[in-house]
């Protein structure tokens, strides 16, 4: 299969997982149910002191992690998608192709341990098909 198109199937699972954990992030469906609503309650009545001076409550901490992940999951699959534009690749694209595939890798594991299977799968076969593009001939 080509280097491109194995790119451009890596960036629909990492743009299908950045989609689907943005929705989740700004949804807050959990929230309607009670013992969620409750548990958010507590987070953002919980703070943590920062060595220069800054404190945040815990619910803010978790939501700027979880946009953070949304940017990373949007900048792979950018990643995947520009380098599927580009027909020729030297040996330092490969290497950024690789580095990317193995973010992937890890974030899906993350996902597969800490969340639930479609994002660590989705992930994971994004790294795949990236890994598999490197040692793609054509």
């Amino acid at each position: 299969m080509k280097k491109q198109r194995l790119m451009y199937a890596a960036a629909f699972f990492s743009l299908f997982t950045f989609v689907g954990h943005s929705i989740g992030v700004v949804s807050n469906r959990a929230l309607d149910e009670m013992p969620a609503s409750a548990t958010y309650k507590i987070m953002q009545l919980t703070s943590v002191n920062f060595p220069m001076g800054f404190t945040r409550d815990i619910a803010t901490l978790m939501t700027g992690s979880n946009l953070c992940l949304s940017v990373y999951l949007l900048i792979a699959a950018l990643i995947c998608i520009l380098f599927a534009r580009n027909p020729v690749w030297s040996s330092r694209d490969n290497q950024v192709v690789l580095v990317n595939a193995c973010g992937l890798v890890l974030t899906g594991i993350i996902s597969a341990f800490c969340f639930f299977p479609v994002p660590a799968i989705s992930l994971l076969l994004a790294a795949a098909l990236s890994s598999a593009a490197v040692f793609s001939k054509s």
